[in-house]
């Protein structure tokens, strides 16, 4: 048990860094950001239930009161932290987009040791160092310092960021209240899905979908791998891991991108990108030297 959660961390991570293959395909077939986002909720959301349904009924169950916690992970987190990112695309590069959204391990760290004090040992701060250097190194800090950058974009991504921490806090909060992280997840993606829907113009959605078996299944995909499957294992994580090594630990994501994007879509493996990766790896062995420092128990 003491390295299963960090593993199940970590494949969250890597399924995270694989959304790149379906968002090339999907975005060249007309799909927007926003309806990108949706997609995730409206397949992940009934998935979900009927899982739950089959499998246990009770942990369908909330306390009304409660509410909160699932309102936080799904609106305040999933759907903010997309919408803010996609803004602050819109302004600014993707490589500022995505190191702004990697500050979200400072937001974890600095909300746990607040809220949940959670300890700011000295191998978590070197570890957040050397994630947050690694995650700059991948995104391209050439390509950022070239960037055109506004105050917009800037502001939008580090909400971006602030948003993404907050499914750590909130999910911590919940996972506090005993509920299962099956639970935590099935109710993250039904509130995600209500608040997407109110920003999704289904016409124009379904016209774009149809009836393409091939483009459907394409879609169920990437609902299930780019967000049922990797919450289920972020947040079965987050049961037994401290939220701030939890939020390290999930940097691989961009590393995974960047080895997807070298060997699927021949991308240009840069000597920046391959010392970010071995700065995310040994943040990853840091952090995981006597990793029982960091674990919960339930």
């Amino acid at each position: 048990m003491k390295k299963t959660p960090y593993i199940s961390i970590i494949a969250a991570a890597a399924l995270w860094g694989l959304i790149g293959v379906f968002v090339r395909d999907l975005s060249s077939r007309g799909f927007t950001s926003i309806e990108l986002t949706s997609l995730r909720a409206f397949v992940s959301a009934p998935v979900l239930t009927i899982l739950l349904l089959i499998k246990d009924r009770s942990l369908l169950k909330i306390r009304p009161k409660d509410c909160w916690c699932f309102i936080g992970t799904g609106l305040c987190s999933f759907v903010f932290f997309n919408v803010c990112y996609f803004i602050s695309i819109s302004y600014t590069s993707l490589a500022v987009s995505s190191i702004l959204l990697y500050t979200a391990p400072v937001f974890v760290m600095l909300l746990s040791l607040v809220l949940f004090r959670e300890k700011m040992t000295l191998q978590k701060t070197i570890s957040l160092a050397l994630a947050f250097v690694g995650c700059v190194l991948v995104a391209g800090i050439g390509q950022a310092a070239a960037a055109q950058v506004t105050a917009a974009g800037i502001i939008a991504g580090v909400l971006s960021g602030f948003g993404y921490a907050l499914y750590s806090i909130f999910g911590r909060y919940a996972l506090d209240k005993k509920y299962d992280s099956q639970t935590i997840t099935a109710y993250t993606f039904v509130f995600a899905a209500i608040g997407c829907s109110f920003l999704v113009d289904f016409g124009g959605l379904w016209e774009k979908i149809g009836m393409n078996l091939p483009l459907i299944l394409e879609i169920l995909a990437f609902g299930l791998l780019s967000s049922t499957i990797p919450f289920l294992l972020y947040t079965w994580g987050l049961t037994y891991v401290e939220s701030s090594k939890a939020s390290i630990t999930a940097t691989v994501e961009p590393m995974v991108a960047t080895l997807v994007g070298i060997f699927v879509f021949h991308e240009e493996m840069t000597a920046a990108s391959g010392i970010g990766i071995l700065c995310v790896l040994a943040a990853l062995i840091l952090l995981n030297i006597n990793p029982n420092s960091g674990k919960r128990s339930r």
